[in-house]
């Protein structure tokens, strides 16, 4: 947990080529105000593109927090997310 969230600002951004699940999936959670996204282990490339906007419904109440971390799991299908 980070104290006084809001607080906090964005300096840069770097891309982990490393972090994956054990089932290689991606995680997509929201965790209070804030989003924790990992589309790595290879294909972040392939798929970061549709992630982020998946992130954009999901910060904008478009989708379910849940829906999109089931999704982004391989649980839900891909319908109803904007490509």
């Amino acid at each position: 947990m980070l104290r006084s969230l809001d607080e906090y600002r964005i300096l840069e951004a770097r891309p982990c080529r490393y972090i994956f699940t054990a089932d290689s999936r991606f995680v997509l959670e929201r965790r209070g105000r804030a989003w924790l996204v990992s589309p790595c282990s290879g294909h972040g490339s392939k798929f970061g593109a549709l992630i982020g906007r998946a992130v954009a419904d999901g910060v904008l109440g478009r989708r379910e927090a849940a829906e999109l971390t089931s999704w982004a799991a391989g649980h839900l299908p891909a319908e109803g997310v904007r490509a």
